[in-house]
């Protein structure tokens, strides 16, 4: 229950949903989350329970519904798998949209042969 729950101790997860592609592009959702940490500096709230930004197009949900509804995937350990991932100390992985990851994320879990970028490779 909500009521027994210890503020103190809970987590925030910031999660924006949206319908603009351009949302998708690679960086922005690093450039929202420095703006969010800069934000972060005059709250009252412990840094520490809240999570990174992360914006998922609502187009991503209705397209892996079936896998979310079979329990394939689970929301929530796929936001925790990808906060995870951006947090590395790399510009690759900081600047990879969720819509993206969670395609490989999926792809590696059917034990598909894709994996997720580690450097990019310039032509």
């Amino acid at each position: 229950m909500i009521d027994e729950t210890d503020p103190a101790k809970t987590m925030i997860y910031p999660i924006l949903v949206h319908t603009d592609l351009t949302l998708e592009a690679y960086g922005v959702n690093n450039f929202i989350n420095e703006r969010f940490s800069n934000l972060l500096t005059n709250t009252e709230i412990p840094i520490h329970l809240i999570k990174k930004v992360v914006l998922i197009n609502i187009d991503t949900l209705i397209q892996l519904q079936d896998y979310f509804a079979s329990s394939q995937l689970k929301l929530a350990t796929c936001i925790n798998a990808y906060i995870e991932y951006i947090s590395k100390n790399n510009a690759i992985s900081a600047n990879f949209p969720f819509d993206e990851f969670i395609k490989h994320y999926l792809g590696k879990k059917n034990k598909k042969k894709e994996s997720l970028p580690q450097k990019i490779l310039w032509t």
